[in-house]
């Protein structure tokens, strides 16, 4: 008996830690958007909350790894013993709720992002075909001066004379 409630100690402490990393995610990804939303903001930043929001989903997966190993030893107790552990499966069950809830906000959180990220790199490939347009106009302007300027050809000519 006592080694089951150290598990289902466990499977709690484990979903209150899943709630508290989806709670940094759905901070970081409100950055996030808030960041796309900004005038003048580098790919690098954007790298940066990406690469952040990378370390909290390494961290859920660990987690939920973790509680699925768990469970799985303990499945054929609660299932057999219900209504003994009554209280602990709905703790448990409102903390997945809570982080189905969560993880819904996130989806919705990323598909915006989404859109915002489509639009800030279309941006940015009109400012690169840009760069490259003018910069092809000004090479092709001094080459045409260049071809211009003949040996012995003046660019002035002086009537008075």
């Amino acid at each position: 008996m006592n080694e089951y409630a150290t598990y289902i100690n466990v499977l709690t402490t484990s979903l209150r830690k899943k709630v508290s990393i989806l709670e940094n995610l759905v901070k970081v990804t409100d950055e996030e958007e808030v960041l796309l939303k900004k005038d003048g903001v580098t790919v690098e930043e954007i790298e940066e909350k990406e690469q952040e929001k990378g370390k909290y989903l390494e961290s859920l997966e660990l987690a939920d790894e973790g509680f699925e190993k768990v469970f799985q030893r303990i499945k054929d107790e609660f299932e057999e013993n219900k209504y003994q552990y009554e209280e602990e499966i709905k703790t448990m069950q409102t903390l997945i709720k809570k982080i189905t809830d969560m993880t819904v906000k996130i989806q919705a959180q990323e598909v915006r992002n989404k859109q915002l990220m489509e639009f800030f790199f279309q941006q940015k490939k009109r400012d690169i075909r840009s760069f490259h347009n003018s910069k092809r106009t000004v090479n092709q302007y001094h080459q045409n001066m260049a071809n211009r300027n003949v040996a012995g050809q003046a660019y002035f000519l002086d009537d008075k004379r």
